[in-house]
């Protein structure tokens, strides 16, 4: 039996719901999905959509400082939030009885902010967002590769030039009335998904839903995302980077701009990715670290954009007595061979059996079906595509994915970035 469609209704001031009933737990999951990523940030790394997920959670015009969380936690439930790129999303998973009560504390945040923020918790969160990005980025080894490569790979001026944090400058200049402004732009009825998961009533839940979101006021500059345009294309960089910083081991991170997830190419991007360096059986592993031992980890991640390129982002820790230019050489040496003959039938099988064990991964909770329908709601305009897409993601064949690589992963295209240990002094 076909899996039951999700209930998707839109309300007069531009809020998309979407509802699925789920009876295998007396729970129900909450995520509003805004169109409000880093990407959006005014220019200069202000980091604003970041800096906006935290005030959010610290009082409005009727929930006090610090209320929110503690009133989803005294009701048995969990809340949690992120931001990225291209979206700001929150989440809770409470028992189904106490739906009311997340969804008045949802509504609460779209329409009683930003009455409530204030310079004191402004500075409270600019303080701990510094924080964040000091542990995250700066002051640990090699924590600069992600902001290096992706602002290299985005020139100045593009929306995805800084990491979703932010930079210290920008974070440092942000204002109250930053924030104001921003959060009344971004955070709107109609520019948002809100999607309920769990043990509920459809149809009583849009009608919770109309009620307590209904009478919201629409976004007063309409800034929605449109699931049916192009991804915006980026001139790909041919840039190579070295610095020295107080790292015990040599490191070499390659970047290349791979198809958006929204087009036809972006599954089998997604899959050379994996087979490449996304396993400790891939082809990099077992070429770098494994057979020449030229490093200890060597590790590729994408990262997934939807109006734009995707990012490919190879990481590789040398070995102490490796020559860098020995490591690049075998790494264009594996990544030629794989582009020139595609993956094997027993590579393609392993990499197909981790996008499904993924997939599953990814909607095993309330809390990840209720994320993957605002996903597939707000950057594909259906949230009901979720159904089919794993069907999408398997029917990858081997030559989709040497196309890609041969397509992409070349030297002409990619941003190089070595950083070596400071000499001795």
């Amino acid at each position: 039996m076909p899996p039951t469609p999700p209930l998707r209704h839109t309300l007069r001031n531009g809020l998309r719901l979407v509802v699925l009933h789920d009876r295998s737990l007396p729970a129900v999951a909450v995520c509003v999905w805004y169109d409000a990523g880093s990407r959006h940030d005014p220019s200069g790394g202000s980091g604003l959509a970041h800096l906006l997920e935290h005030l959010m959670f610290r009082g409005s015009s009727g929930v006090a400082a610090g209320e929110h969380t503690a009133l989803i936690e005294s009701a048995g439930g969990e809340t949690n939030a992120s931001t990225g790129f291209e979206r700001v999303l929150f989440y809770s998973t409470v028992p189904s009885r106490e739906l009311g009560l997340v969804l008045r504390l949802e509504a609460d945040r779209m329409f009683g902010l930003p009455d409530g923020f204030t310079e004191g918790e402004l500075e409270i969160q600019r303080a701990v967002v510094l924080n964040e990005r000091r542990e995250r980025y700066e002051d640990v080894p090699y924590g600069t590769v992600w902001e290096t490569v992706v602002a290299a790979t985005f020139p100045a001026g593009h929306p995805c030039h800084h990491l979703p944090i932010g930079t210290a400058a920008g974070i440092a200049r942000a204002t109250l009335a930053d924030c104001v402004s921003f959060h009344r732009r971004r955070y709107a009825s109609s520019n948002a998904v809100l999607s309920v998961v769990g043990d509920v009533d459809p149809d009583a839940v849009v009608r919770q839903v109309e009620s307590l979101f209904g009478s919201g006021p629409p976004a007063r500059d309409p800034v929605g995302y449109s699931a049916t345009a192009a991804p915006v294309p980026v001139p790909a960089s041919t840039q190579r980077i070295r610095r020295t910083q107080g790292v015990p081991v040599p490191a070499l991170s390659l970047a290349c701009q791979l198809p958006s997830a929204r087009t036809p190419a972006g599954p089998a991007a997604d899959l050379a990715v994996l087979l490449l360096g996304g396993l400790t059986s891939s082809r990099l592993h077992t070429g770098l670290v494994r057979r020449r031992q030229l490093a200890s980890s060597a590790r590729f991640t994408l990262l997934a954009l939807h109006d734009f390129p995707s990012v490919g982002i190879l990481n590789v820790r040398l070995s102490a007595d490796a020559s860098p230019a020995d490591a690049e050489t075998a790494l264009d040496g594996e990544i030629g061979s794989f582009a020139d003959a595609g993956p094997t039938s027993a590579e393609l099988r392993r990499g197909l059996a981790q996008i499904r064990r993924r997939h599953g991964d990814a909607t095993a909770t309330l809390a990840g079906r209720a994320r993957e329908l605002c996903r597939y709601e707000t950057l594909f305009g259906d949230a009901d595509m979720l159904s089919a897409a794993l069907t999408r993601s398997l029917d990858v064949s081997a030559e989709d994915v040497r196309a890609v690589a041969a397509l992409y992963l070349t030297p002409a295209h990619r941003v190089t970035f070595l950083i070596e240990p400071e000499p001795a002094r």
